[in-house]
């Protein structure tokens, strides 16, 4: 079960931050937080932030196409063995 809390803030800053990886106006405000250059609540009175947060309130917290934990792994074990090759390994 998807950890989901009544406090309102909560679902202004993971909308945030789902908006930041497509969005360069959430990840500019995103990255303004983060920098402490603006506090949120600076950041969340901003119009265009507040244009453009809506439609990620109601999307899931994760990506769908996200890997899972299996997948993941399997790549990293790939990428592993293909950096063990002897024309890549260190001297």
């Amino acid at each position: 079960m998807p950890y989901a809390p009544a406090d309102q803030s909560w679902a202004m800053t993971t909308a945030l931050l789902r908006g930041a990886a497509s969005d360069p106006v959430l990840a500019r405000a995103s990255s303004r937080i983060g920098a402490m250059l603006a506090t949120p609540p600076e950041i969340f009175a901003d119009p265009a932030v507040q244009q453009r947060i809506g439609p990620h309130l109601s999307a899931p917290r994760y990506p769908a196409q996200a890997p899972s934990r299996k997948e993941l792994l399997q790549v990293l074990a790939e990428a592993r063995g293909s950096l063990e090759t002897p024309a890549l390994r260190a001297s």
